[in-house]
């Protein structure tokens, strides 16, 4: 979304061109407005407008690669995304933990807390906040599919409930192992109140 004066401003102001008004015009001539590509680029100081201009019509744009383990919270998947300067730690928290982004995907949950899936992204740094949310929650949508849904009706539940019982479970052991046990422990016990409210 930079314009062509605010792209040869942050090269400027960064030392990487010499000549701003020259390059500006370079990027005129050469419809740079639609070439330049968002993204975070490798320069050094001092280069000539042409090789700055190469830089952005044709390098690819630096992405960093970040795991997010199972069992992390929002606020913990937050806290590493920001460490990789990907996201504002707030932000990030406050739009995942909002309800008006659970109803954005159609999810009937306070927060998309189980729902930004465990896994390893390539990010960029102009991706932001609301891309790797929607990436994160597309890819949980992929991975567990219609076939989860379907299984937690089969048992009696919803997806939601499901997505809660694990996140639950993942806080209650850190054992893979013991998980399943954990969550028929937790299952049987929501049955039972189930039946003792009918």
């Amino acid at each position: 979304g930079s314009s062509i004066a605010q792209v040869t401003q942050t090269l400027n102001e960064s030392n990487i061109i010499t000549h701003p008004v020259l390059f500006k015009i370079l990027l005129r001539v050469t419809k740079g407005e639609k070439r330049v590509r968002a993204g975070e680029f490798r320069f050094h100081s001092g280069m000539s407008a042409m090789d700055a201009l190469k830089v952005l019509y044709f390098n690819e744009p630096i992405v960093h690669q970040v795991t997010i383990p199972e069992g992390y919270s929002v606020r913990q998947i937050a806290e590493l995304l920001a460490a990789q300067k990907l996201v504002d730690l707030d932000t990030f928290t406050e739009k995942a933990l909002s309800s008006g982004y659970a109803k954005k995907y159609s999810f009937a949950s306070p927060s998309l807390e189980g729902y930004l899936f465990p896994d390893t992204y390539t990010f960029s740094r102009v991706d932001r906040e609301d891309k790797i949310i929607d990436q994160m929650v597309q890819n949980f949508v992929k991975k567990t599919g219609p076939g989860l849904r379907d299984s937690a009706k089969q048992v009696g539940m919803t997806l939601e409930s499901v997505v809660t019982l694990a996140s639950i479970v993942e806080k209650e052991t850190a054992d893979p192992n013991e998980r399943p046990l954990v969550a028929s422990v937790f299952h049987n016990r929501l049955k039972k109140i189930g039946r003792a409210h009918v």
